[in-house]
Formats: C-alpha cells, sequence, structure tokens
C-alpha cells in the first residue's frame, strides 16, 4: 500500500507577543513531521514584536532567547514596538494547511496577502489558529 499524500502545511509567524514564538514554531514543524502525515514549511513575516528577528537562519532547535542572540551569520533580537505594515506576501495555493502562529498586534498583511488568503479559505482551505495567534 502505498504512503499516504502528505498535507502540505505552511507556519506562518514572526510577530508574537511571546517571546518563544520561533521555538513554539520549530516544535510544531517537529511534532508534525514525526507524524509523516504533513510536509511542513515555515514563512516569517517581515516584522516582529517582543519576539525574535529572523535573519537567514535558525538557532539550534528550542533554545530559548536573550536580549540579543548570535548563531553564525544570523542576527536576533528583542523588538519592543509592535510594527503596524508589512509587505509580507504568501502564495497560499500551494497549501493543504495554514497555522497561524501570529499574536497580538501582528501587522496588518499587505491587501494582495490579504485577498490571496480569503480566496484560499474561500476554495476549502484548511487553518489552524494557535494560542495567541486568536488576537491576531
Amino acid at each position: 500500500m502505498p504512503a499516504p499524500k502528505k498535507i502540505k502545511t505552511l507556519i506562518v509567524d514572526g510577530q508574537n507577543n511571546h517571546y518563544v514564538w520561533l521555538k513554539t514554531t520549530m516544535m510544531m514543524q517537529d511534532y508534525l513531521e514525526e507524524t509523516g502525515l504533513f510536509e511542513v514549511d515555515i514563512r516569517h513575516m517581515n516584522s516582529v514584536w517582543l519576539g525574535i528577528k529572523y535573519k537567514e537562519s535558525r538557532p539550534e532547535p528550542y533554545t530559548m532567547f536573550n536580549e540579543k542572540y548570535t548563531v553564525g551569520d544570523a542576527s536576533y533580537c528583542i523588538s519592543y514596538n509592535p510594527i503596524t505594515t508589512s509587505d509580507f506576501e504568501i502564495d497560499f495555493k500551494k497549501c493543504d494547511l495554514v497555522v497561524t502562529n501570529l499574536g497580538f498586534e501582528a501587522a496588518l498583511w499587505p491587501e494582495a496577502t490579504r485577498t490571496s488568503f480569503e480566496s484560499y479559505m474561500k476554495n476549502g482551505g484548511g487553518l489552524v489558529v494557535v494560542h495567541a495567534a486568536n488576537n491576531a
């Protein structure tokens, strides 16, 4: 019997009122992939609040963060002021499931991204809202 088709899952994060949002995103990716049922991609928004600004690579799995943190060429820092605009773009047509790990006062997506997401949902796309993301 062939293996079932994997569910193409996109986790979106990058602005959250919990400092450990990157850690929880990585944990969700690992847990989903461990089942063998999900193929997971992660997109970090281009804005951040009360969290770590993502650059090119990730820290070791599940590492807690300080005010400033560097791994290789990647730099991370905490931002205390919410960013209210974003030029974040996603093609949701490539996803079977979107998991949002965005949080309180997350920046508003640009019109094209919102329209793409609305179309994705109207056409049967799946959405899971995780904890603080219900504030976004």
